[in-house]
């Protein structure tokens, strides 16, 4: 063994050599690890229809180890998310859109679009747009529109989980943008922003269970008849 005031160059170079292998295969260990960690959180979040929530996000951050991340990071991760979940809607529902689902539904009922906006309870031109892919879910009528799902036997937690990937991906207000000449603007607009993305995310909770109370209530059928 080599005595510590007798080691060359080339021994503590080589010792050196080693020590750093050792501190790869252990950082590699752990990174493959985080990545394995990483995909069953990624798994996780794609079968719950939503991205992980800010809270989430710190958490992990306090408990492990990360490079850091900027707001513009965590906006790509959760776009990320997004688009997974929505390529894979897609793909089961043979649709691009939820639209161009119901449409298919629809037709296959043999209902006509006067009819099929009358069931939904919007007007034809209403209708067509929200078939086209230009007017998101949300904006039709809760309760007539859940029933109307029903009867076309599209799948509850399906629609469901597509419309919350389509609202958290979908751009609510203006107000989110800086104002290059002025500070104290940028930030009433990013109050603005916040205060809209808010207002947006209760109305859309408050749609979702009138949705759901409607789709899982009883139909015309189950009610008995008056005596």
């Amino acid at each position: 063994m080599t005595k510590p005031l007798d080691r060359s160059l080339d021994d503590m170079r080589n010792e050196k050599e080693a020590d750093d292998m050792v501190v790869e295969e252990a950082e590699l260990e752990e990174l493959d690890e985080l990545d394995q960690l990483g995909a069953r959180l990624s798994e996780a979040y794609e079968l719950s229809g939503e991205p992980p929530s800010m809270a989430a996000i710190e958490y992990a951050e306090s408990s492990v180890s990360l490079p850091k991340r900027t707001s513009a990071d965590i906006a790509r991760f959760n776009a990320a998310v997004r688009q997974r979940i929505d390529s894979e809607l897609c793909v089961s529902t043979g649709a691009p859109t939820i639209g161009a689902w119901i449409q298919h539904a629809r037709k296959h009922a043999s209902l006509d679009e006067a009819a099929a906006a009358r069931e939904a309870g919007v007007a034809v031109p209403a209708y067509r747009q929200f078939e086209a892919g230009r007017m998101p879910v949300w904006r039709l009528p809760a309760k007539t529109f859940a029933k109307f799902c029903r009867e076309l036997a599209i799948d509850l937690s399906t629609l469901l989980r597509w419309a919350s990937v389509s609202a958290l991906g979908a751009h609510h207000t203006a107000y989110g943008r800086l104002d290059a000449q002025d500070e104290d603007r940028s930030n009433v607009l990013d109050t603005l922003a916040g205060e809209s993305e808010e207002q947006f995310k209760a109305e859309f909770d408050e749609w979702r269970r009138e949705f759901i109370a409607a789709y899982e209530g009883p139909s015309a059928d189950d009610v008995p008849p008056q005596r």
